[in-house]
């Protein structure tokens, strides 16, 4: 366990997890960058395939999307149609190229 990581769980005492993972979460100062990295996916669709595959490698088997952005019928279409078919092995779309 990256030590960014334990560090982030030490740090969130009184974490109001009514509040998890939401935008106007009041406690958000303890998410540091480097918490961002070790558990975070960010970026485009490419980026998701590229991280997804990298912690399938380590062993991870699941996979949660927070989208909570005021664009989450779009995060979820797009995965539906570029990311999960990708991974899945399923002839998928990903920026108009077939795959």
């Amino acid at each position: 366990m990256p030590a960014s990581f334990t560090a982030y769980i030490d740090n969130r005492r009184a974490y109001n997890y009514a509040k998890h993972g939401q935008s106007d979460d009041a406690f958000p100062g303890f998410i540091t960058p480097e918490v961002v990295d070790t558990s975070c996916v960010l970026g485009t669709p490419e980026r998701h395939i590229e991280e997804l595959r990298a912690i399938e490698a380590a062993g991870v088997s699941r996979f949660n999307i927070y989208p909570d952005n005021g664009d989450e019928e779009n995060i979820i279409a797009t995965y539906g149609k570029q990311v999960i078919p990708v991974l899945a092995g399923i002839r998928g779309t990903t920026q108009g190229t077939e795959r």
